[in-house]
C-alpha cells in the first residue's frame, strides 16, 4: 500500500487524508441537506450550552427593538420612600405592611411538619447505616447476645476441632491394632 499526501490524486482517483479512496457517488454528511440540518442543529446546541455553562456572560442582542425597562423604576412602580441613613441598606421582608400575619396555629403546624421531618431523617440514615451503632435512651430497654445465652450451643475454636479430629484418628489406628 503506498503513502498519499491529503487530497491527492492517485491512478484510481483522488485520496482523502486516511487514505481512502474517495468515490464521486459517496457525498460527505456536509453535502446533504440531512447533514445541513444536523450541523445548524449541533451549533444551536453548542450555543446554548454555552450560555446556559456560563451565565456571567452579558446578552448580546442584535435586534434594535428588544429593549427593556427596570421594573421598578416604570410608572406605575410604587413609591418608595427615601431614606437617607447610609447603615440602611435594606428592608425587612417581614416588618412591610404588606407582610401576612403570622398566626399560632401555623407555628404548630410547621413545629409538627419539622419534628415529623427529622424523624423521619433519623429513620432514613438508620435504615441506610446499618454499621452505626444503635443508641438507646431508654434505661429499662435490654437485651441479651445470642451466642452468650446458656442454651447457645458451644462453639469449638479451629485448634480445638484440629486435635479432636486427631485424636478420633488415632483411636481408630489404635483400635484396629489391638484387634
Amino acid at each position: 500500500m503506498s503513502s498519499h499526501a491529503a487530497g491527492s490524486v492517485d491512478k484510481k482517483g483522488p485520496v482523502d487524508a486516511r487514505g481512502h479512496k474517495n468515490d464521486s457517488k459517496v457525498q460527505t454528511l456536509s453535502t446533504t441537506p440531512e447533514g445541513t440540518i444536523i450541523q445548524t442543529s449541533h451549533v444551536a446546541f453548542d450555543e446554548m450550552a454555552r450560555f446556559y455553562a456560563h451565565p456571567e456572560v452579558s446578552v448580546i442582542s442584535t435586534d434594535p427593538f428588544a429593549t427593556s425597562r427596570c421594573y421598578f423604576d416604570r410608572p406605575s412602580a410604587p413609591k418608595v420612600e427615601s431614606v437617607t441613613d447610609p447603615t440602611a441598606t435594606a428592608r425587612c421582608h417581614f416588618d412591610r405592611p404588606s407582610a401576612p400575619e403570622v398566626e399560632s396555629v401555623d407555628a404548630e403546624i410547621r413545629a409538627q411538619v419539622l419534628a415529623d421531618a427529622i424523624a423521619f431523617k433519623k429513620f432514613v440514615v438508620d435504615y441506610l447505616h446499618p454499621e452505626l451503632p444503635v443508641t438507646v435512651t431508654d434505661p429499662s430497654a435490654t437485651a441479651r447476645c445470642y451466642f452468650d445465652r446458656p442454651s447457645a450451643p458451644e462453639v469449638q475454636s479451629v485448634e480445638d476441632t484440629e486435635i479432636r479430629a486427631q485424636v478420633l484418628a488415632d483411636a481408630i489406628a489404635f483400635k484396629k491394632f489391638a484387634s
